[in-house]
């Protein structure tokens, strides 16, 4: 009997146990809650205060930036262009008003430093990064930016009629402490296609110009430079060439440089010029960009150049700037020693340890066919000052658009021969190819 009570009472006291636990629970996360709710309504109230200003982008007409380089005021014409006032030919970049505005849309202080400023000095506000005073539709605002706060990436903030000392991020002193070139819209150079270029120009500090040019008609193009006279561009290349010269793309303005201003961008000596000219869609209109290729920026991603037009200095990316600078023609021309405009070649000379030889009618095809085996391998070279050339065979063409001598010089022992035309010009040969000629003349 005894241990059936003891037993009732037992479970009497787990019950009272568990029911005591599940109450307290209940009151433990009702407390919870309400210390949450508190919290986030406090948070909501602080975040509150933090928000100083707000308006849409479209209703600012007019602000004012003061700052170490320039007490400018910007607005807008009657084509909402954001312009410097007073300066009609200054039209503010449109990445950086759009920046600015983005930045204005919604004032949002990062803290709350204190309720007043007791020493403005001591928070960069008397020698301040900027000061600026927006005109909105939405309601006027002028705000300080003062030094940088101890804070990652934040600077102390001042609003005009508000006591507090706030700070606010860093997207502030960028969008405000740009320099005048830095604010100026950068100049387009826009090429309407590959198809439109018609010139191309390569200007290199002690090396010999590149030229190109390019005919519509029969859809074909042709350096004039540097050889001594034209060769044909390869048909299959032009458009490759061409996509090199496409891309103008300018990054940063950073004003306009002479005298001891260029020597800092690499442009007292620039490392190349380039010119291109393009032919707009539509028109007969022939319009050309004309650019100097200063040296890179220390991050090495881009490059300074400077536009003949306006004389203004720019960043442009490395790799449009690199392929431009770096150009070369030979990779672009024809290789074949036997060409297209030779036409039809009726007669043929060899010249080979001083004896003349013509040409048999009925070996023309097949010596011809060795001769197109015959490519260019390296661009035009100079011949080394006392070095002596032997004359391993001349070969004369009598074709339709007149006679042709080709000239092939010793150059090494394994690879290579020089070839000189009666022209001037002068490439490397592949030595196994002109040496399967010789056999041919030998037999």
């Amino acid at each position: 009997m005894a241990d059936g009570k003891n037993k009732k009472k037992k479970k009497r006291t787990l019950f009272l146990l568990f029911g005591l636990i599940f109450v307290l629970g209940a009151v433990y996360l009702a407390v919870d809650r309400q210390q949450a709710v508190r919290e986030d309504e406090e948070r909501k109230t602080q975040e509150g205060d933090l928000k100083l200003y707000k308006t849409r982008m479209g209703k600012v007409n007019r602000i004012r930036i003061e700052n170490e380089y320039y007490d400018m005021v910007l607005t807008k014409d009657e084509e909402d262009v954001w312009r410097r006032e007073g300066r009609e030919d200054f039209e503010v970049s449109s990445r950086r008003m759009t920046s600015i505005l983005s930045s204005l849309m919604n004032i949002t202080a990062s803290n709350r430093v204190s309720e007043t400023v007791e020493d403005p000095a001591e928070y960069g506000l008397t020698d301040p990064i900027a000061r600026v005073t927006v005109e909105s539709e939405d309601g006027d605002i002028s705000f300080t930016v003062g030094g940088r706060a101890p804070t990652i990436d934040t600077f102390y903030l001042t609003i005009e009629g508000d006591p507090a000392l706030y700070t606010i991020d860093s997207s502030y002193y960028y969008n405000f402490h740009r320099t005048e070139a830095q604010m100026r819209e950068v100049e387009k150079i826009e090429i309407p296609g590959i198809s439109s270029i018609r010139r191309v120009g390569v200007e290199r500090q002690g090396d010999d110009a590149v030229e190109f040019f390019y005919d519509p008609e029969t859809e074909s193009g042709s350096f004039t430079k540097p050889y001594a006279t034209p060769q044909r561009a390869d048909r299959d290349r032009i458009e490759d060439l061409k996509k090199i010269f496409q891309d103008f793309t300018l990054e940063e303005c950073q004003g306009e440089a002479d005298g001891r201003e260029l020597a800092e961008y690499g442009l007292d000596k620039p490392t190349a010029r380039v010119r291109v000219a393009w032919q707009e869609i539509g028109t007969e209109e022939e319009r050309e960009a004309d650019l100097k290729i200063g040296s890179r920026t220390e991050d090495g991603e881009y490059y300074y150049v400077q536009l003949a037009s306006s004389g203004l200095v720019y960043t442009m990316e490395a790799e449009l700037v690199q392929p431009m600078a770096e150009f070369s023609s030979f990779p672009y021309i024809q290789k074949d020693v036997i060409r297209e405009e030779d036409g039809e070649i009726r007669k043929i000379t060899m010249e080979k340890d001083g004896k003349k030889t013509e040409v048999e009618t009925g070996e023309i095809s097949t010596l011809k066919a060795a001769l197109a085996e015959v490519k260019l391998e390296g661009d035009f070279l100079e011949v080394e000052a006392g070095k002596e050339e032997e004359l391993v065979l001349r070969v004369t063409l009598f074709g339709e658009s007149g006679e042709r001598e080709l000239s092939f010089y010793t150059y090494d022992e394994n690879h290579f021969y020089r070839l000189s035309d009666d022209e001037g010009n002068s490439f490397l040969t592949g030595r196994r190819e002109v040496d399967a000629v010789i056999a041919l003349l030998d037999e």
